[in-house]
């Protein structure tokens, strides 16, 4: 046998294994993906479940001081349409935001109680809407446990949050409680539709579709 062929054996052989070489390679790394993709969705539904707990055990007892101070001190509650969160839809309702300005007014003058606690309860909001809209947290297991509690409580502080926001500013605060509000809200809306739409379709297949035909007619 000739050097050539034998090298061209070798060449052969070489390139069968690494050939071989190369589809062990890519089913590791389709194994590693994919543990990287069961571990990464365990975490997310671990971080999720976690963000719930501080939600019912630290935020909601904060929202419920604070709603209970604005009962006591009569503070009106806003009733409009939820918009796009700024200030200048707040000063459009000039007769209940000149109510709601000077209660809150009286309030702050009494002590600075409220105030902190107001500030406190809405950077536990953002915090918490922080993990979902980042990516970090499963969105869609905190919206089963809270979605519809963490929806109102957004809309009860719609005054509040719109307050230090403005379509003048450059940067706005609490970016990520309004986007974690329109996502959950759309999904309650839609959820709700679809409910009707059921009922609907249910009390249609109730009503008798029938027709009296004109004699001669048949």
């Amino acid at each position: 046998m000739s050097f050539k062929e034998i090298m061209e054996i070798a060449y052969y052989t070489s390139s069968i294994g690494l050939f071989i070489v190369a589809i062990l390679g890519l089913k590791q790394l389709k194994i590693a993906k994919s543990d990287i993709k069961i571990r990464s969705s365990r975490e997310s539904a671990h971080i999720a479940s976690e963000q719930c707990k501080i939600f019912i055990r630290e935020v909601l007892p904060l929202t419920a001081s604070f709603d209970k101070l604005l009962r006591e001190n009569k503070v009106p509650s806003y009733n409009g349409a939820i918009k796009d969160f700024m200030n200048e839809e707040l000063t459009n309702a000039s007769t209940w935001y000149n109510d709601w300005l000077n209660k809150m007014g009286e309030l702050a003058g009494k002590e600075t109680e409220p105030l902190s606690i107001e500030v406190t309860a809405i950077n536990a909001l953002e915090s918490f809407s922080v993990y979902f809209i980042r990516g970090i947290a499963d969105e869609t297991i905190a919206f089963s446990s809270v979605g519809i509690v963490f929806s109102n409580i957004v809309e009860r502080y719609y005054p509040y949050i719109s307050l230090v926001r403005s379509q003048k500013n450059q940067f706005n605060y609490y970016d990520n409680i309004i986007q974690l509000y329109r996502l959950w809200k759309g999904r309650i809306e839609m959820y709700g539709l679809i409910a009707q739409k059921k009922n609907i379709e249910q009390q249609l297949k109730n009503i008798p579709n029938t027709h009296i035909k004109p004699e001669g007619t048949e």
